[in-house]
């Protein structure tokens, strides 16, 4: 390899080409391989070499390259190319949506209502409740009867403690009581502080209660019959436009470069047939994976 860059040098200079230095300003020809200055300058950043070292590593590719095109490419080498000029569309093309400049308002917004747990959290409540559990239809009337006397034993209860002890104490006739303190959920009925949602029914009893130490009647849900009481109510909060742009920035322009690939990608599908043969998961399932 060294004897071949040391071929192409002497060449060079022989032919009156500029010295070392000034091919990397103005880019280098091997054979008919241009390389331009600006893939000297990438290949330098991104192998943290001197631009120098990057003119060589590159030089010496093109010689191999030129190499294998006399040979003639084995099947592995032409994938090898296609996938690197694949890599550097996909470098390019995030390239030139990072260029288009800062994030968009448009572009934070979604990432703040993907986030909203952390950047816009809307008002939410915290109960307690005692539900008597529906297990067929025809439970209703007795289940009902269960829930009713929930109500009239937590009425005098002191605190969300009082509220469990007298809700556990009622007797439940054959049915599942579940006592239980729920995590705060907002009006739309996502789950604040954690995951999942509530019942709407539940959720628009729970949000009638104005103050703390509140309860309900017996309100019927799809899961059965509850009492609620509400542990306290806590108030919306956003953060920041500037908060919300230092944290999200650099992910809004990564999801742009990765819609840009995208787009090219569902481009290319479109105008093209892909088959996969039936025996690629056989020959698959050869490949040895540690």
């Amino acid at each position: 390899m060294r004897g071949w860059r040391w071929l192409a040098v002497v060449l060079a200079v022989a032919c009156g080409a500029p010295p070392r230095g000034e091919a990397i300003r103005a880019g280098a020809k091997v054979g008919g391989v241009t390389i331009e200055p600006v893939l000297i300058e990438e290949v330098a950043r991104a192998q943290g070499l001197e631009p120098r070292g990057a003119l060589d590593a590159l030089i010496d590719d093109a010689l191999m390259a030129e190499g294998a095109r006399e040979r003639g490419p084995t099947a592995k080498v032409r994938w090898g190319l296609t996938s690197a000029r694949a890599r550097l569309t996909a470098r390019r093309i995030a390239k030139e949506a990072m260029a288009r400049g800062e994030p968009t308002d448009a572009e934070i917004e979604e990432l703040v209502s993907f986030y909203w747990r952390r950047f816009r959290v809307p008002e939410r409540v915290r109960v307690v409740h005692a539900v008597v559990l529906r297990r067929t239809p025809a439970d209703s009337e007795r289940g009902q009867k269960v829930a009713r006397r929930i109500e009239q034993a937590v009425i005098a209860a002191k605190g969300v403690e009082g509220f469990e002890a007298a809700a556990a104490a009622v007797e439940a006739d054959g049915f599942e009581v579940r006592v239980e303190r729920l995590p705060g959920f907002a009006e739309d009925g996502r789950v604040v502080e954690g995951e999942g949602g509530m019942d709407l029914a539940f959720v628009h009893a729970a949000f009638g209660l104005r103050g703390a130490g509140e309860t309900t009647g017996v309100v019927e849900t799809r899961f059965g019959w509850h009492v609620i009481r509400l542990g306290e109510r806590l108030a919306a909060w956003s953060a920041s436009r500037d908060e919300s742009r230092a944290a999200l920035g650099g992910e809004a322009l990564a999801k742009r470069a990765w819609r840009e690939r995208e787009g090219v990608l569902g481009r290319q599908r479109g105008g093209r047939s892909i088959e996969v043969l039936s025996s690629a998961e056989r020959q698959m399932a050869l490949i040895p994976v540690e």
